[in-house]
């Protein structure tokens, strides 16, 4: 059975919600719609402020230590 680890706003895929996922990822690509980027937390194929709603209730959340970096 696979194990996920992953945690929604984890934009830079390194294990670590920080601001720099808000700041190099979601920036850059608010109001984008219909691609598929890595600010797009929701899979929803637009990056809105649902996005970055995730993205905040989760800031500051670490992954487990087998996907960090």
């Amino acid at each position: 059975m696979p194990i996920w680890g992953a945690i929604s706003g984890d934009m830079s895929d390194d294990g670590r919600i920080v601001t720099g996922d808000y700041n190099n990822h979601y920036l850059p690509n608010a109001s984008k719609l219909n691609k598929y980027l890595s600010a797009d937390v929701s899979f929803d194929g637009n990056v809105t402020i649902l996005d970055f709603n995730i993205y905040k209730k989760n800031a500051g959340h670490i992954g487990y230590s087998a996907v960090l970096y």
